[in-house]
Protein backbone atom coordinates (compact mmCIF):
# COMPACT_ATOMS: atom_id res chain seq x y z
CA UNK A 1 0.00 0.00 0.00
CA UNK A 2 1.44 3.60 -1.16
CA UNK A 3 2.21 5.56 1.92
CA UNK A 4 0.37 8.95 1.48
CA UNK A 5 2.32 11.90 1.13
CA UNK A 6 2.58 14.60 4.09
CA UNK A 7 2.01 17.90 3.43
CA UNK A 8 5.14 18.21 6.23
CA UNK A 9 8.23 17.02 3.38
CA UNK A 10 9.11 20.57 3.19
CA UNK A 11 7.43 21.57 -0.12
CA UNK A 12 5.12 23.60 1.14
CA UNK A 13 7.30 26.12 2.21
CA UNK A 14 8.41 27.93 -1.14
CA UNK A 15 4.70 28.12 -2.12
CA UNK A 16 3.52 29.89 0.93
CA UNK A 17 6.64 32.26 0.55
CA UNK A 18 5.89 33.17 -2.74
CA UNK A 19 2.30 33.36 -2.14
CA UNK A 20 3.30 36.32 0.54
CA UNK A 21 5.80 38.02 -1.53
CA UNK A 22 3.14 38.77 -4.30
CA UNK A 23 0.45 39.54 -1.47
CA UNK A 24 3.22 42.21 -0.02
CA UNK A 25 3.74 43.33 -3.42
CA UNK A 26 0.19 43.94 -4.18
CA UNK A 27 -0.11 45.71 -0.84
CA UNK A 28 2.62 47.81 -1.17
CA UNK A 29 1.67 49.06 -4.60
CA UNK A 30 -2.21 49.49 -3.53
CA UNK A 31 -1.53 52.11 -0.79
CA UNK A 32 1.27 53.70 -3.11
CA UNK A 33 -1.07 54.62 -5.46
CA UNK A 34 -3.65 55.48 -3.39
CA UNK A 35 -1.45 57.92 -1.29
CA UNK A 36 -0.46 60.33 -4.79
CA UNK A 37 2.92 61.07 -3.36
CA UNK A 38 6.04 59.78 -5.63
CA UNK A 39 8.34 60.49 -3.18
CA UNK A 40 7.02 57.33 -1.66
CA UNK A 41 8.08 55.20 -4.23
CA UNK A 42 11.80 54.27 -3.04
CA UNK A 43 11.19 53.62 0.24
CA UNK A 44 8.38 51.34 -0.95
CA UNK A 45 10.01 49.56 -3.12
CA UNK A 46 12.97 49.12 -0.40
CA UNK A 47 10.34 48.10 1.62
CA UNK A 48 9.07 45.61 -0.36
CA UNK A 49 12.49 43.87 -1.10
CA UNK A 50 12.86 43.60 2.47
CA UNK A 51 10.01 42.02 3.12
CA UNK A 52 10.84 39.57 0.12
CA UNK A 53 14.23 38.98 1.81
CA UNK A 54 13.19 38.34 5.12
CA UNK A 55 10.49 35.83 4.03
CA UNK A 56 12.56 34.08 2.25
CA UNK A 57 15.16 34.04 4.77
CA UNK A 58 12.49 32.73 7.34
CA UNK A 59 11.34 30.20 4.93
CA UNK A 60 14.74 28.84 4.60
CA UNK A 61 15.58 28.59 8.16
CA UNK A 62 11.66 26.96 8.69
CA UNK A 63 12.25 24.56 5.66
CA UNK A 64 15.73 23.27 7.22
CA UNK A 65 14.48 22.94 10.88
CA UNK A 66 11.42 21.41 9.71
CA UNK A 67 13.38 18.92 8.10
CA UNK A 68 15.83 18.58 10.95
CA UNK A 69 13.59 17.78 13.88
CA UNK A 70 11.18 15.62 11.59
CA UNK A 71 14.00 13.11 10.70
CA UNK A 72 14.09 12.80 14.87
CA UNK A 73 10.73 13.22 15.93
CA UNK A 74 7.69 11.49 13.44
CA UNK A 75 5.13 12.81 15.55
CA UNK A 76 6.36 16.22 14.60
CA UNK A 77 3.24 18.61 14.46
CA UNK A 78 3.46 19.36 10.16
CA UNK A 79 1.92 22.65 10.36
CA UNK A 80 4.39 24.09 12.96
CA UNK A 81 6.88 25.66 10.86
CA UNK A 82 3.85 26.81 7.80
CA UNK A 83 2.27 28.39 10.60
CA UNK A 84 4.90 30.30 11.55
CA UNK A 85 5.27 31.42 7.76
CA UNK A 86 1.45 32.56 7.62
CA UNK A 87 1.75 34.49 11.30
CA UNK A 88 4.83 36.38 9.51
CA UNK A 89 3.03 37.35 6.50
CA UNK A 90 -0.29 38.43 8.54
CA UNK A 91 2.42 40.48 11.30
CA UNK A 92 4.01 41.67 7.51
CA UNK A 93 0.71 42.96 6.01
CA UNK A 94 0.00 45.45 8.51
CA UNK A 95 2.26 48.03 7.98
CA UNK A 96 1.90 49.06 4.19
CA UNK A 97 -0.88 51.07 4.95
CA UNK A 98 0.80 52.88 7.77
CA UNK A 99 4.06 52.97 5.61
CA UNK A 100 4.23 57.00 5.45
CA UNK A 101 3.53 56.96 9.03
CA UNK A 102 6.40 54.65 10.16
CA UNK A 103 8.92 56.70 7.95
CA UNK A 104 7.73 59.97 10.09
CA UNK A 105 7.86 57.50 13.44
CA UNK A 106 9.93 54.99 13.18
CA UNK A 107 9.79 52.77 16.21
CA UNK A 108 12.06 49.30 17.50
CA UNK A 109 8.76 47.06 17.98
CA UNK A 110 11.28 44.65 20.49
CA UNK A 111 10.73 47.76 22.67
CA UNK A 112 7.19 47.78 22.51
CA UNK A 113 4.83 46.45 25.54
CA UNK A 114 1.75 44.65 25.76
CA UNK A 115 0.13 47.54 26.67
CA UNK A 116 1.27 49.97 23.98
CA UNK A 117 0.66 46.96 21.46
CA UNK A 118 -2.88 46.90 22.79
CA UNK A 119 -3.25 50.95 22.42
CA UNK A 120 -2.42 50.91 18.89
CA UNK A 121 -4.13 48.03 17.79
CA UNK A 122 -7.29 48.95 19.36
CA UNK A 123 -7.54 52.68 19.77
CA UNK A 124 -4.92 53.76 16.70
CA UNK A 125 -5.62 51.05 13.69
CA UNK A 126 -9.01 49.29 14.34
CA UNK A 127 -10.41 46.62 12.13
CA UNK A 128 -10.03 48.21 9.27
CA UNK A 129 -6.26 48.38 9.34
CA UNK A 130 -5.46 44.86 10.47
CA UNK A 131 -7.72 43.62 7.30
CA UNK A 132 -4.97 43.48 5.65
CA UNK A 133 -3.58 40.73 8.13
CA UNK A 134 -7.02 39.02 7.88
CA UNK A 135 -6.51 38.33 4.57
CA UNK A 136 -3.31 37.33 4.45
CA UNK A 137 -4.73 34.28 7.37
CA UNK A 138 -7.06 33.60 4.44
CA UNK A 139 -4.09 33.49 1.64
CA UNK A 140 -1.99 31.19 4.17
CA UNK A 141 -4.86 28.89 4.80
CA UNK A 142 -5.48 28.18 1.25
CA UNK A 143 -2.26 28.21 -0.33
CA UNK A 144 -1.26 25.77 1.86
CA UNK A 145 -3.97 23.08 1.24
CA UNK A 146 -3.83 23.41 -2.18
CA UNK A 147 -2.24 20.81 -3.88
CA UNK A 148 0.07 22.51 -5.98
CA UNK A 149 4.33 22.32 -5.36
CA UNK A 150 6.83 24.47 -5.92
CA UNK A 151 10.03 22.92 -6.29
CA UNK A 152 13.22 25.03 -6.40
CA UNK A 153 16.33 23.48 -7.62
CA UNK A 154 19.46 23.30 -5.06
CA UNK A 155 21.67 25.82 -7.22
CA UNK A 156 18.71 27.90 -7.78
CA UNK A 157 18.26 27.96 -4.60
CA UNK A 158 22.03 29.44 -3.77
CA UNK A 159 21.92 31.85 -6.52
CA UNK A 160 18.88 33.17 -4.86
CA UNK A 161 20.84 33.34 -1.47
CA UNK A 162 23.40 35.41 -2.46
CA UNK A 163 21.65 38.00 -5.01
CA UNK A 164 19.00 38.28 -1.58
CA UNK A 165 22.37 39.00 0.72
CA UNK A 166 23.51 41.51 -2.12
CA UNK A 167 20.26 43.30 -2.09
CA UNK A 168 20.21 43.30 1.62
CA UNK A 169 23.94 44.59 2.17
CA UNK A 170 23.49 47.29 -0.38
CA UNK A 171 19.94 48.78 0.90
CA UNK A 172 20.74 48.28 4.79
CA UNK A 173 23.08 50.89 4.72
CA UNK A 174 20.61 53.52 6.12
CA UNK A 175 17.99 52.25 8.51
CA UNK A 176 15.15 49.88 6.59
CA UNK A 177 11.78 51.00 6.27
CA UNK A 178 10.83 47.65 6.88
CA UNK A 179 9.76 47.54 10.50
CA UNK A 180 11.19 44.45 11.75
CA UNK A 181 14.64 44.71 10.00
CA UNK A 182 14.47 48.29 11.04
CA UNK A 183 14.06 46.90 14.55
CA UNK A 184 16.75 44.19 14.38
CA UNK A 185 19.25 46.86 13.16
CA UNK A 186 18.31 49.50 16.06
CA UNK A 187 18.53 46.39 18.73
CA UNK A 188 21.76 45.69 16.84
CA UNK A 189 22.91 48.98 17.33
CA UNK A 190 22.15 48.96 20.84
CA UNK A 191 24.45 45.92 21.40
CA UNK A 192 27.23 47.49 19.97
CA UNK A 193 27.02 50.30 21.43
CA UNK A 194 28.61 48.78 24.64
CA UNK A 195 26.55 50.83 27.06
CA UNK A 196 26.15 49.43 30.57
CA UNK A 197 23.27 49.29 32.59
CA UNK A 198 23.97 52.32 35.40
CA UNK A 199 20.62 52.26 37.04
CA UNK A 200 17.83 50.35 38.16
CA UNK A 201 14.36 50.55 36.12
CA UNK A 202 11.57 52.73 37.89
CA UNK A 203 9.16 50.87 40.47
CA UNK A 204 5.80 51.69 39.73
CA UNK A 205 4.27 50.42 42.61
CA UNK A 206 3.46 52.93 45.50
CA UNK A 207 6.32 52.39 46.70
CA UNK A 208 8.26 53.84 50.50
CA UNK A 209 6.03 56.42 52.41
CA UNK A 210 6.32 60.03 50.63
CA UNK A 211 8.25 62.74 53.33
CA UNK A 212 7.37 65.51 50.97
CA UNK A 213 5.08 66.09 48.57
CA UNK A 214 6.80 66.34 45.04
CA UNK A 215 3.50 66.58 42.79
CA UNK A 216 2.49 70.36 43.19
CA UNK A 217 -1.46 71.24 42.58
CA UNK A 218 -2.77 74.35 40.53
CA UNK A 219 -3.37 77.47 42.37
CA UNK A 220 -6.53 79.45 41.32
CA UNK A 221 -5.96 83.15 40.67
CA UNK A 222 -7.56 84.98 43.22
CA UNK A 223 -8.23 88.07 41.62
CA UNK A 224 -12.00 88.45 40.15
CA UNK A 225 -11.91 91.49 36.94
CA UNK A 226 -11.09 88.97 33.65
CA UNK A 227 -9.31 91.79 30.83
CA UNK A 228 -10.95 88.59 28.33
CA UNK A 229 -13.58 86.51 28.98
CA UNK A 230 -13.40 84.65 25.45
CA UNK A 231 -9.97 82.66 26.28
CA UNK A 232 -8.80 80.14 22.75
CA UNK A 233 -6.36 77.85 23.27
CA UNK A 234 -4.82 76.74 20.17
CA UNK A 235 -2.86 73.40 20.18
CA UNK A 236 -0.79 72.89 17.61
CA UNK A 237 0.25 69.24 16.67
CA UNK A 238 3.78 68.26 17.42
CA UNK A 239 5.64 71.43 16.10
CA UNK A 240 9.07 72.47 17.70
CA UNK A 241 9.97 76.39 18.53
CA UNK A 242 13.04 76.12 16.45
CA UNK A 243 10.64 75.33 13.26
CA UNK A 244 8.03 77.72 14.60
CA UNK A 245 10.23 80.38 14.81
CA UNK A 246 11.80 80.10 11.58
CA UNK A 247 8.87 78.82 9.68
CA UNK A 248 6.31 80.71 11.46
CA UNK A 249 7.04 83.58 13.03
CA UNK A 250 9.21 84.84 9.79
CA UNK A 251 6.67 84.47 7.28
CA UNK A 252 6.52 87.56 5.40
CA UNK A 253 2.85 89.84 5.84
CA UNK A 254 2.00 86.66 7.76
CA UNK A 255 -0.26 86.20 11.14
CA UNK A 256 2.30 87.09 13.30
CA UNK A 257 3.50 90.24 11.67
CA UNK A 258 -0.18 91.53 11.82
CA UNK A 259 -0.17 90.61 15.08
CA UNK A 260 3.07 91.03 16.70
CA UNK A 261 2.62 94.58 18.41
CA UNK A 262 0.13 92.72 20.92
CA UNK A 263 1.96 89.73 21.41
CA UNK A 264 4.36 87.60 23.57
CA UNK A 265 6.35 84.98 22.41
CA UNK A 266 7.65 82.72 25.18
CA UNK A 267 11.44 81.27 23.59
CA UNK A 268 12.33 78.53 26.15
CA UNK A 269 9.21 77.39 26.83
CA UNK A 270 9.03 73.19 26.83
CA UNK A 271 6.69 70.53 26.48
CA UNK A 272 6.46 68.04 29.85
CA UNK A 273 5.30 65.01 27.89
CA UNK A 274 6.39 63.91 23.80
CA UNK A 275 2.42 62.87 23.57
CA UNK A 276 -0.03 64.70 23.14
CA UNK A 277 -2.66 63.41 26.03
CA UNK A 278 -0.12 63.53 28.81
CA UNK A 279 0.92 67.47 27.74
CA UNK A 280 -2.67 68.39 27.09
CA UNK A 281 -3.36 66.78 30.93
CA UNK A 282 -0.33 69.32 31.89
CA UNK A 283 -1.43 72.46 30.34
CA UNK A 284 -4.82 72.15 31.97
CA UNK A 285 -3.65 70.62 35.79
CA UNK A 286 -0.41 71.90 35.82
CA UNK A 287 0.45 68.28 36.96
CA UNK A 288 3.31 66.57 34.97
CA UNK A 289 2.11 62.96 34.24
CA UNK A 290 5.25 60.83 35.13
CA UNK A 291 3.98 58.16 32.62
CA UNK A 292 3.58 57.33 28.65
CA UNK A 293 0.59 58.24 27.37
CA UNK A 294 -0.76 55.42 25.54
CA UNK A 295 1.03 52.30 27.60
CA UNK A 296 -1.74 52.28 30.25
CA UNK A 297 -4.01 55.68 30.54
CA UNK A 298 -5.62 53.76 33.71
CA UNK A 299 -2.36 54.09 35.96
CA UNK A 300 -3.03 58.27 35.55
CA UNK A 301 -6.34 58.41 34.74
CA UNK A 302 -7.22 59.95 38.38
CA UNK A 303 -4.82 63.50 37.56
CA UNK A 304 -8.20 64.24 35.30
CA UNK A 305 -9.77 65.36 38.82
CA UNK A 306 -7.16 67.45 40.12
CA UNK A 307 -8.03 71.01 40.32
CA UNK A 308 -7.83 71.91 36.35
CA UNK A 309 -8.21 75.49 34.12
CA UNK A 310 -11.55 73.64 33.20
CA UNK A 311 -12.77 73.32 36.23
CA UNK A 312 -11.95 76.96 38.02
CA UNK A 313 -13.75 78.25 34.56
CA UNK A 314 -16.47 76.73 34.95
CA UNK A 315 -17.04 77.74 38.48
CA UNK A 316 -16.21 81.63 37.30
CA UNK A 317 -19.09 81.13 34.88
CA UNK A 318 -17.21 79.97 31.23
CA UNK A 319 -18.68 77.76 29.33
CA UNK A 320 -15.93 75.07 29.06
CA UNK A 321 -15.87 73.35 25.24
CA UNK A 322 -12.98 70.85 23.84
CA UNK A 323 -12.91 70.40 19.95
CA UNK A 324 -11.06 67.64 18.10
CA UNK A 325 -11.78 67.10 14.07
CA UNK A 326 -10.73 63.46 14.52
CA UNK A 327 -13.32 61.06 14.09
CA UNK A 328 -12.47 59.57 17.07
CA UNK A 329 -11.02 61.11 20.06
CA UNK A 330 -10.97 58.97 23.79
CA UNK A 331 -8.02 61.42 25.24
CA UNK A 332 -9.58 64.27 26.58
CA UNK A 333 -8.15 65.88 29.32
CA UNK A 334 -10.26 66.36 32.70
CA UNK A 335 -13.52 65.03 30.47
CA UNK A 336 -15.64 65.59 32.96
CA UNK A 337 -15.13 69.58 32.99
CA UNK A 338 -16.03 70.44 29.66
CA UNK A 339 -19.73 71.51 28.77
CA UNK A 340 -19.26 70.68 25.33
CA UNK A 341 -16.74 67.90 23.42
CA UNK A 342 -16.62 68.40 19.64
CA UNK A 343 -15.56 65.65 17.49
CA UNK A 344 -15.52 65.29 13.69
CA UNK A 345 -19.33 64.01 13.73
CA UNK A 346 -20.52 66.80 15.85
CA UNK A 347 -18.52 69.71 13.38
CA UNK A 348 -21.78 71.21 11.09
CA UNK A 349 -19.67 72.23 8.34
CA UNK A 350 -17.67 69.17 8.19
CA UNK A 351 -18.63 68.14 4.71
CA UNK A 352 -17.34 71.05 3.34
CA UNK A 353 -13.69 70.63 4.05
CA UNK A 354 -11.31 68.09 3.30
CA UNK A 355 -11.46 64.66 5.07
CA UNK A 356 -8.14 62.45 5.32
CA UNK A 357 -6.88 59.28 7.19
CA UNK A 358 -7.97 55.72 7.12
CA UNK A 359 -7.02 53.98 10.26
CA UNK A 360 -9.51 54.46 13.26
CA UNK A 361 -7.67 57.47 14.62
CA UNK A 362 -5.76 59.06 11.96
CA UNK A 363 -9.33 59.69 9.92
CA UNK A 364 -9.90 63.58 10.45
CA UNK A 365 -11.21 66.38 9.12
CA UNK A 366 -9.28 69.75 8.51
CA UNK A 367 -8.75 72.20 11.41
CA UNK A 368 -10.58 75.41 9.48
CA UNK A 369 -14.15 73.32 9.40
CA UNK A 370 -13.90 73.79 13.47
CA UNK A 371 -13.70 77.30 12.98
CA UNK A 372 -17.96 78.47 12.31
CA UNK A 373 -18.16 76.23 15.43
CA UNK A 374 -16.02 78.58 17.54
CA UNK A 375 -17.21 81.78 16.62
CA UNK A 376 -21.37 80.33 17.29
CA UNK A 377 -19.93 79.40 20.95
CA UNK A 378 -18.06 82.02 21.76
CA UNK A 379 -21.36 84.66 20.35
CA UNK A 380 -23.90 82.23 22.18
CA UNK A 381 -21.84 82.53 25.84
CA UNK A 382 -20.92 85.95 27.67
CA UNK A 383 -17.70 83.85 29.10
CA UNK A 384 -15.92 81.15 27.28
CA UNK A 385 -13.29 78.90 27.14
CA UNK A 386 -12.08 76.47 24.10
CA UNK A 387 -9.41 74.47 23.96
CA UNK A 388 -9.02 73.05 20.09
CA UNK A 389 -6.61 70.91 19.66
CA UNK A 390 -5.47 70.58 15.73
CA UNK A 391 -5.12 68.31 13.50
CA UNK A 392 -3.13 69.36 10.26
CA UNK A 393 0.64 67.43 10.67
CA UNK A 394 -0.54 64.54 12.99
CA UNK A 395 0.29 62.47 9.45
CA UNK A 396 2.44 63.60 7.01
CA UNK A 397 -0.59 62.92 4.81
CA UNK A 398 -1.97 66.35 5.17
CA UNK A 399 0.97 67.67 3.57
CA UNK A 400 1.61 65.43 0.88
CA UNK A 401 -2.38 66.21 -0.06
CA UNK A 402 -2.25 69.80 0.19
CA UNK A 403 1.06 70.71 -0.31
CA UNK A 404 1.17 73.21 2.62
CA UNK A 405 3.09 73.33 5.45
CA UNK A 406 1.97 73.24 9.02
CA UNK A 407 3.35 77.23 9.91
CA UNK A 408 1.45 78.06 6.32
CA UNK A 409 -1.78 75.65 7.10
CA UNK A 410 -1.70 77.42 10.48
CA UNK A 411 -0.73 80.96 9.38
CA UNK A 412 -4.22 80.67 7.20
CA UNK A 413 -6.27 78.92 9.68
CA UNK A 414 -5.01 81.69 12.33
CA UNK A 415 -5.84 84.94 10.19
CA UNK A 416 -9.39 83.24 9.15
CA UNK A 417 -9.88 82.56 12.89
CA UNK A 418 -9.63 86.28 13.80
CA UNK A 419 -10.91 87.75 10.52
CA UNK A 420 -13.89 86.08 11.35
CA UNK A 421 -13.85 87.50 15.30
CA UNK A 422 -13.51 90.56 14.25
CA UNK A 423 -16.29 90.54 12.09
CA UNK A 424 -18.76 89.46 14.65
CA UNK A 425 -16.88 92.42 17.29
CA UNK A 426 -15.76 89.48 19.25
CA UNK A 427 -11.41 89.83 18.86
CA UNK A 428 -11.24 92.44 21.69
CA UNK A 429 -12.36 90.44 24.36
CA UNK A 430 -10.44 87.34 22.85
CA UNK A 431 -7.21 86.37 24.35
CA UNK A 432 -5.32 83.95 21.70
CA UNK A 433 -2.79 81.19 23.51
CA UNK A 434 -1.11 79.61 20.93
CA UNK A 435 1.28 76.43 21.76
CA UNK A 436 2.26 73.26 20.82
CA UNK A 437 1.86 70.11 22.33
CA UNK A 438 5.21 68.57 21.67
CA UNK A 439 7.63 67.80 19.22
CA UNK A 440 8.91 65.13 17.25
CA UNK A 441 7.95 61.94 19.01
CA UNK A 442 10.75 59.46 17.79
CA UNK A 443 13.39 61.50 19.39
CA UNK A 444 13.07 61.54 22.84
CA UNK A 445 16.78 62.07 23.77
CA UNK A 446 16.81 65.38 22.36
CA UNK A 447 16.34 68.21 24.54
CA UNK A 448 15.28 70.75 21.81
CA UNK A 449 12.74 69.02 20.81
CA UNK A 450 10.54 69.50 23.88
CA UNK A 451 10.89 72.99 23.44
CA UNK A 452 8.00 73.86 21.90
CA UNK A 453 6.19 77.35 20.81
CA UNK A 454 4.24 79.89 22.90
CA UNK A 455 2.50 82.58 21.98
CA UNK A 456 -0.49 84.96 23.47
CA UNK A 457 -2.61 87.74 21.40
CA UNK A 458 -4.10 90.16 22.74
CA UNK A 459 -5.46 93.35 22.09
CA UNK A 460 -4.85 94.53 25.89
CA UNK A 461 -0.79 92.95 25.18
CA UNK A 462 0.25 96.47 24.39
CA UNK A 463 4.02 95.47 23.10
CA UNK A 464 5.71 92.86 21.87
CA UNK A 465 7.32 90.63 24.48
CA UNK A 466 9.90 87.93 23.94
CA UNK A 467 10.64 86.27 27.57
CA UNK A 468 12.97 83.82 27.46
CA UNK A 469 12.04 82.54 31.01
CA UNK A 470 12.87 78.37 31.42
CA UNK A 471 9.08 76.93 32.06
CA UNK A 472 6.66 74.40 30.78
CA UNK A 473 3.51 73.40 30.39
CA UNK A 474 2.62 73.19 34.00
CA UNK A 475 3.14 76.99 33.78
CA UNK A 476 0.29 77.35 31.49
CA UNK A 477 -2.23 77.83 33.99
CA UNK A 478 -0.54 80.48 35.70
CA UNK A 479 0.73 81.83 32.41
CA UNK A 480 -3.11 82.40 31.32
CA UNK A 481 -3.74 83.91 34.71
CA UNK A 482 -1.36 86.70 34.24
CA UNK A 483 -2.66 87.87 30.86
CA UNK A 484 -6.25 86.97 31.63
CA UNK A 485 -6.31 87.96 35.87
CA UNK A 486 -3.51 90.31 35.57
CA UNK A 487 -1.39 87.23 37.80
CA UNK A 488 2.09 87.79 38.45
CA UNK A 489 4.08 85.86 35.81
CA UNK A 490 5.97 82.37 37.41
CA UNK A 491 9.36 82.21 38.18
CA UNK A 492 11.67 81.07 36.06
CA UNK A 493 12.67 77.21 36.30
CA UNK A 494 15.55 76.21 37.55
CA UNK A 495 15.15 72.40 36.55
CA UNK A 496 12.46 70.50 34.77
CA UNK A 497 11.79 66.95 34.11
CA UNK A 498 10.41 65.45 30.80
CA UNK A 499 9.18 61.98 29.39
CA UNK A 500 9.31 60.77 25.79
CA UNK A 501 6.60 59.11 24.07
CA UNK A 502 4.41 56.10 24.26
CA UNK A 503 7.15 53.75 21.88
CA UNK A 504 9.59 53.34 25.13
CA UNK A 505 9.73 55.20 28.48
CA UNK A 506 12.60 57.68 28.82
CA UNK A 507 12.72 60.17 30.96
CA UNK A 508 15.19 63.16 31.59
CA UNK A 509 16.45 66.20 33.25
CA UNK A 510 17.01 69.41 32.20
CA UNK A 511 18.90 72.89 34.15
CA UNK A 512 18.53 76.49 32.18
CA UNK A 513 21.66 76.65 30.80
CA UNK A 514 20.80 73.70 28.86
CA UNK A 515 22.42 70.72 30.69
CA UNK A 516 20.78 67.59 30.20
CA UNK A 517 20.77 63.79 30.88
CA UNK A 518 18.06 61.17 29.32
CA UNK A 519 17.62 57.36 30.97
CA UNK A 520 16.13 54.71 28.78
CA UNK A 521 14.35 53.00 31.84
CA UNK A 522 14.29 49.54 30.66
CA UNK A 523 17.73 48.68 30.08
CA UNK A 524 18.72 51.30 32.75
CA UNK A 525 21.16 53.13 30.37
CA UNK A 526 21.67 57.17 29.68
CA UNK A 527 20.72 57.93 25.92
CA UNK A 528 22.17 61.43 26.23
CA UNK A 529 23.97 63.40 29.02
CA UNK A 530 25.13 67.32 28.52
CA UNK A 531 26.75 68.51 31.48
CA UNK A 532 27.30 67.52 35.29
CA UNK A 533 23.89 65.84 35.57
CA UNK A 534 24.25 62.17 36.92
CA UNK A 535 22.23 59.87 35.90
CA UNK A 536 21.98 58.13 39.29
CA UNK A 537 20.63 61.11 41.12
CA UNK A 538 18.04 62.02 38.78
CA UNK A 539 16.90 58.59 38.52
CA UNK A 540 16.14 58.74 42.52
CA UNK A 541 14.04 62.23 41.94
CA UNK A 542 12.51 60.80 39.53
CA UNK A 543 11.36 58.08 41.36
CA UNK A 544 10.02 60.32 44.35
CA UNK A 545 8.28 62.52 42.05
CA UNK A 546 6.64 58.82 40.47
CA UNK A 547 5.67 57.54 44.36
CA UNK A 548 4.06 60.91 45.21
CA UNK A 549 2.38 60.81 42.27
CA UNK A 550 1.09 57.18 43.06
CA UNK A 551 0.03 58.41 45.98
CA UNK A 552 -1.78 61.40 44.78
CA UNK A 553 -3.11 59.79 41.30
CA UNK A 554 -2.14 56.41 41.08
CA UNK A 555 -5.10 53.70 40.77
Amino acid sequence: MKKESSKNDGKTFPKLVLAFIIYQLTLHFYFLLAAKDPKLLPPTLIAFLHDSILLAVLGGIFQLANAVIVRKYKNFPEKMFPGLIVVTGMLFALYPKLLREYLVFPVNIFESDFSSAETLLSDYLGLSAIMPSLIALVIGILIYNLPFQIIIQKKLKIVISVLSLIVLALTIQQPSPQPFLYSIQKSIESIASGKKRVVSSLNRDKGKPIIANKVKKLRYSGNENFNYNKILLIVLEGETAASFEEGFLSIKNGFYEEYKKHSAYFSNYYTTNLDSYTSLISMITAVQVPYRAYADESLFEKVNSAPSLTKDFRDRGFYNVFISCYEYQPFVPTRNFWDKIYERKDIREVDKWLTLGSSKMEKATEDKSAISTIIETIKNNERSFILHELVYGHSPEWIATTGKSQNEYHDEYLFDLTNKLKNENLWQNTLLVIVSDHGDRSKSAILENYRVPLLFIGEHINANHQIDSFLTHTELPQLIYHYALNDTLPPSREEIYLIGSTEKWVYGKALGNKESVFIDDARGIVLFRKGSLKATNVQAEFQEYLDSFNHQYGK
